[in-house]
């Protein structure tokens, strides 16, 4: 009797398996309850699921995980990105098999503020949620998130401008948050982003199309978020140099991309000078650099000369004292047998006549 396969989507268990293989796999599942009770009994290959772009899966991927119920309590990380018939009902089924997860990505699908409840609820330790266009979710569901699961470090929430400040505000109790995608958030304002500068190990933010922002929530960030790596502020009419000149300030040392494509209040001109002027500072330090090395050798140089004419001068000036010591023995040999001559001459007396 043949059987038809549960899904024929590849997924990986911790590491990607081949479509062919798995599906063989799930087969044998049916028939073999030896090679079943061996893959439920090997923990260390139910630590990642990845069932992403699988679009028909939703009730069958259900069916299919129950036959792993026992194994799911090891799975840390779980992929549904685009699996767009997986619901509530679906994630309810998750979360009562799945215990330990510290990675979500439900991208692109059908949940609702129950399954952001049930998320919450189940995995206080989560580490990183990714929400992208689940568009079903409210301010309600966000916030129960980011109230229970204060420990995550990565939050993804692209392409969701449903939320309002008053959800972002509630950011700020992710102390420990280091990824936010907020692309497309058109309701984020600088209120909202006075709370998101709480999070002081924000390294990756990105605020494309987030179109209320101004300077103010900005500057709030570059003051509050010093160890930024990454900022995209693509899209935003709303800032000006202003907020580069304290970016500058306050995550030179840090901040490796800064995206201000389409963000017409920078005037480009300006950010050229600014590069210029960075460039002319760096080939005037270097300049200063060189002068004071040639100024040090010219110095070296003078010191040595200076030291080679005080030797000489001593060096003549011993030669001299030696030479007119010298002469002054020879004067004084020379007039003392003068003297012994003149005096044995008076002592002889005149000659014969």
């Amino acid at each position: 009797m043949s059987t038809a396969p549960l899904f024929n989507y590849s997924c990986s268990l911790h590491r990607q398996v081949p479509e062919d293989v798995l599906r063989k796999v799930f087969e044998l599942l049916l028939v073999s309850s030896s090679l079943h009770r061996t893959l439920v009994s090997s923990a260390s290959l139910w630590l990642v699921l990845d069932f992403h772009e699988m679009n028909n899966a939703g009730e069958r991927l259900i069916a299919a995980l129950a036959l792993f119920a026992g194994s799911l309590q090891h799975l840390e990380h779980l992929n549904l990105n685009v699996c767009q018939k997986i619901s509530d009902k679906g994630n309810e089924a998750i979360t009562a098999a799945c215990s330990s997860l510290k990675i979500f990505s439900i991208y692109w699908n059908g949940v609702s503020d129950k399954s952001l409840q049930m998320v919450a609820d189940n995995y206080r330790y989560l580490d990183s949620l990714d929400i992208t266009r689940c568009i079903k979710i409210t301010d309600m569901g966000l916030q129960q998130i980011m109230t229970k699961c204060s420990g995550l470090k990565s939050l993804n929430l692209y392409e969701l401008s449903s939320f309002t400040d008053e959800a972002y505000k509630k950011l700020s109790l992710l102390g420990n948050l280091r990824f936010l995608d907020l692309c497309g958030a058109q309701n984020l304002s600088d209120d909202g982003l006075f709370s998101i500068a709480k999070c002081k190990d924000l390294r990756t933010l990105s605020l494309t199309w987030c179109v209320r922002v101004t300077d103010m929530g900005v500057i709030a960030i570059a003051k509050g978020c010093t160890s930024l790596e990454y900022l995209s502020l693509f899209g935003i009419v709303g800032v000006t140099d202003k907020c580069l000149e304290v970016l500058s300030e306050f995550c030179s040392n840090t901040i490796t991309t800064l995206d201000v494509n389409g963000c017409i209040g920078i005037k480009i001109l300006s950010l050229r000078a600014q590069v210029e002027n960075l460039q002319q500072s760096q080939a005037e330090m270097v300049d200063n650099f060189q002068q004071q090395q040639q100024q040090m050798e010219q110095q070296q140089q003078q010191m040595e000369q200076q030291m080679e004419q005080r030797i000489e001068q001593q060096i003549e000036q011993r030669i001299e004292q030696q030479i007119e010591q010298r002469l002054k023995r020879s004067q004084d040999e020379f007039q003392k047998k003068m003297e012994d001559m003149m005096r044995q001459m008076s002592q002889r007396g005149p000659g014969p006549s």
